[in-house]
């Protein structure tokens, strides 16, 4: 059938071939060309060198590296084009002057082949280009010119650019004029393609259609690069360069030529936009608009487009646009043939995937981020960077246990970073998890890891995650024995951390703060002080000093360190919440009334911040709403609220407070509520620092912590008024405590504190018999949704004191100290019933535990400080 064309048929298979690339059915061609009656014969000899060249050029991969010694090999296509180029009347001259100086750069010489560019005309012609392979050449030639001249005029480096950003300008015009034409051409040729007998070169021509040639590709990419490079070195802010990058985007956008190009280019934009265009320019793109108005047809409700209007949505589409063809072009074949192209391709997607952590960890979208990854594994399920970029992304996120599952498989993929990666899900099981064994076999194995002199640094932070996860483990231990040897273990892995590494504060913070857990108080103020020393920006650090004064009495002292500490961190949750408390001890009514207003009006100021956190966050899926569900009676680590209920549920996180925090017979208000509030940890006890770009947040999650934290500030502003007897002034506030968070043991306690006052008040005993056995069903109430609670037991024992059921209070105050056996005023009124009862010998022994812990009783637990982490941990 080849041999049978001839005339205009025989021509537009030939122009057909030459435009798809496709010179294995070019070859086929040339007998039927080269005969007589094809009319075509005078171009027999330039597409047999056409077909060598473009074979030759198509072998040596990708990228056109020139070489002298490729001369020998193309040296029959040469002689081939010599022989065209001496006819000077030829209807194919120019195209033999054009391919002899493409084999010219090819074979690395470039005088010859700017001469023969000359010599060709091609600059001052003026008719329409007669095929497409015509237009191709030109373009082709412009860029071969604009290299040559970059390599033979280097040393003039002015007349050089000039010339050869000319010539690439040019080229790039004509390359995008040319993708243009050749999408329509291919678009007409596909509905026509339905011959069987042209059918077969669809798929090379499928193949051929994903690039537009080495040259035309580098020429497309240097003029945005040039121009760019030329605005950056004069130090103005010309947007040509970047017009050129939306230029040639917006030009291959919409083609299935030249994707690879395309995702190349999308991320070099991408990452300029980043790196130079401020966030709030607001220029308007000529390119974008005219493409807009080129797709108004598309308005409407059915609108098939997207315009970005901002510089993020630019470089986030950009982004998007390089990470699914960067990921489509990933060889996932596992064959040692291709590992070097898997490589490639894979280090390919990386640096999409780096961009775009940097762009959507700005505007806190981890949840897209995290998506990102997921769908990364399907080629990257070997690499351990993408596998801890999962991780961290899901960390962000809040999907701790999922993240915890990422962290261990990437350190099973690659040990290389393992202490690192360790570290970090130490602090996850931690912080997050409250799994303390799991987070101390991290420690401990990243300790070991730590020998290595490359990691040598880390082995102090090693030692002080071991130690912590120790401590946190001996506080959640329900026998006092089991406890008191577990902290005394802690105290000292805490000593050995700062004999590891004495200047380090964060150590003896946590070194200081053990010690007067234990009551250490002389140890405890040394060492914290010693840490403010190091670093006098530690708001916990100054709130444990203040503590530790008001153990020894010193509440005058302790006020004016908490009044000093708040000049510097007005915000400070802990530190206003210990003024408080100190103010009440002091009787000052009018003071403690402005404290809780300045805490009211605290939470008032963060509550826009709280629906900010969950603009940018998707709500929690339903695995996590129902493991929230299951941790509410919880406390979780470092940063939460305690309570005391957690720890006796079977499926709830373990926790490492069982005190109650805002008072020692008031209502249990947490001062560590950072990541339940949404306040930043440094707010509550935390270093310094902005605790919420490490571990983000849980959007719509947090909300049932929120209302929660805002009740037990009312509860606190309760509490004052019933120490005052302003019996009237309660209602109101356990009232916006039951519309906030109706269903705690905190609001049910409140209400039986509520009844008990005005059963005390009320001159009717019937009605006062009434009330106290409201108050008790309120308190019964309270401890069957948190079995431990200090405050319910202590003033439901007194209930039944009252009834001269001395038996049953008895046994309420022994599980009050059994619950917190530092509790001083348990141990105290644990020996007075006893007295009531009768033993004085068991009496005896109580009041003397409670002399003792009254000389070293705070008036918070040191409990009450949070475990939190610094951001540079």
């Amino acid at each position: 059938m080849t041999t049978k064309l001839r005339g205009g048929r025989l021509e537009a298979e030939v122009d057909r071939a030459r435009t798809e690339g496709n010179w294995k059915r070019l070859s086929e061609l040339l007998p039927s060309v080269r005969s007589k009656q094809s009319g075509m014969d005078e171009a027999g000899e330039l597409l047999e060198a056409e077909i060598v060249l473009e074979t030759f050029l198509e072998q040596q991969g990708e990228v056109l590296r020139p070489r002298k010694d490729h001369a020998d090999v193309l040296k029959h296509a040469e002689t081939l084009l010599l022989k065209c180029n001496q006819d000077k009347t030829s209807p194919v001259g120019l195209e033999a002057k054009l391919l002899l100086a493409k084999l010219y750069y090819a074979s690395a010489n470039y005088d010859k082949s700017l001469r023969l560019i000359e010599q060709s005309g091609m600059d001052s012609g003026s008719t329409p280009f007669r095929t497409l392979r015509v237009l191709r050449l030109i373009a082709e030639a412009y860029a071969i010119k604009a290299l040559c001249l970059e390599i033979v005029e280097a040393d003039d480096k002015i007349s050089r650019g000039n010339k050869s950003y000319f010539c690439f300008e040019k080229a790039a015009e004509l390359t995008i004029s040319y993708v243009s034409e050749l999408e329509k051409s291919i678009g007409s040729n596909s509905s026509k393609n339905i011959n069987p007998l042209t059918s077969s070169s669809s798929s090379v021509r499928s193949q051929k259609q994903e690039r537009i040639g080495d040259l035309l590709e580098c020429c497309l990419e240097r003029v945005a690069q040039l121009r760019v490079k030329d605005s950056s070195a004069d130090k103005i802010n010309d947007p040509d360069g970047i017009e050129w990058y939306r230029r040639i985007i917006t030009c291959l956008g919409d083609k299935s030529t030249g994707e690879r190009l395309q995702q190349k280019l999308s991320r070099q934009l991408a990452e300029l936009l980043f790196r130079v265009v401020p966030a709030d320019c607001n220029d308007s793109s000529q390119v974008l608009s005219t493409k807009a108005k080129n797709l108004n047809f598309y308005a409407g409700s059915q609108r098939a487009y997207f315009s970005p209007a901002s510089r993020t949505e630019e470089i986030i589409l950009l982004l998007l646009i390089s990470e699914v063809l960067a990921t489509r072009e990933v060889v996932l074949s596992r064959s040692d043939d291709l590992a070097a192209s898997r490589l490639q391709s894979v280090r390919n997607a990386k640096s999409v995937y780096n961009l775009l952590t940097l762009v959507l960890s700005t505007i806190r979208q981890y949840h897209l981020m995290s998506v990102i990854f997921e769908r990364a594994m399907k080629f990257a399920n070997e690499d351990s960077y993408i596998w801890q970029q999962f991780g961290l992304s899901l960390l962000c996120k809040g999907r701790w246990l999922r993240a915890a599952n990422v962290l261990d498989q990437s350190i099973q993929v690659d040990s290389s970073e393992a202490p690192l990666q360790h570290l970090l899900a130490s602090q996850l099981y931690i912080h997050q998890l409250g799994q303390f064994d799991i987070a101390y076999q991290h420690a401990q194995k990243a300790r070991d890891l730590c020998s290595n002199a490359h990691f040598a640094y880390l082995r102090p932070r090693c030692l002080l995650m071991a130690a912590l996860a120790q401590s946190l483990k001996a506080q959640n231990e329900v026998c006092w024995e089991d406890k008191r040897k577990g902290l005394l273990k802690a105290v000292t892995m805490f000593e050995e951390c700062v004999n590891e590494d004495p200047h380090d504060y964060l150590s003896l913070y946590y070194c200081a703060l053990y010690h007067a857990i234990v009551r250490d108080l002389d140890g405890a103020r040394d060492r914290c002080a010693r840490s403010l020393e190091r670093n006098p920006d530690q708001p916990s650090a100054i709130m444990l000093l203040a503590l530790i004064f008001t153990a020894a009495g010193d509440l005058k002292g302790a006020l004016e360190l908490v009044a000093n500490a708040l000049k510097d961190f007005p915000s400070h949750y802990g530190l206003l919440v210990l003024r408080l408390h100190i103010e009440i001890k002091f009787g000052r009514v009018d003071e403690s009334l402005e404290t809780c207003t300045a805490l009211l009006e605290f939470w008032k100021k963060k509550e826009s911040s709280f629906y900010d956190e969950d603009k940018v966050q998707t709500t929690l899926n339903a695995t996590e709403a129902a493991n929230l569900i299951g941790t509410k009676a919880a406390t979780p680590v470092g940063g939460k609220e305690p309570s005391v209920a957690g720890s006796h549920h079977p499926t709830s996180i373990s926790l490492p407070y069982t005190a109650s925090v805002l008072g020692t017979a008031s209502s249990q208000v947490g001062l560590d509520i950072s990541a339940d509030s949404g306040v930043a940890q440094s707010e509550v006890g935390g270093q310094s620092s902005n605790s919420d770009s490490v571990i983000g947040g849980l959007g719509n999650g947090f909300t049932w912590s929120r209302f929660r934290a805002q009740a037990n500030m009312w509860m606190a502003l309760a509490e004052l008024f019933l120490s005052q007897n302003r019996v009237s002034d309660v209602g109101p506030c356990v009232e916006q405590a039951v519309a906030l968070f109706p269903h705690s043991y905190q609001v049910l306690y409140l209400k039986g504190r509520l009844f008990s006052v005005r059963a005390d008040n009320s001159d009717d005993e019937h009605i006062a018999s009434r009330l106290r056995a409201e108050a008790k069903a309120a308190y019964l109430s309270a401890l069957a949704l948190s079995p431990s609670h200090g405050s319910s037991l202590q003033h439901l024992a007194v209930l039944y004191e009252r009834e001269d059921n001395h038996k049953m209070a008895e046994q309420l105050y022994r599980e009050l100290v059994r619950v917190d056996p530092m509790n001083c005023d348990g141990w105290q009124q644990l020996g007075c019933c006893q007295m009531r009862r009768g033993l004085m010998k068991e009496a005896s022994e109580s009041l003397a535990t409670a002399a003792n812990l009254d000389r070293s009783t705070p008036l918070l637990p040191f409990s009450a400080i949070p475990i939190v982490f610094p951001s540079g941990f």
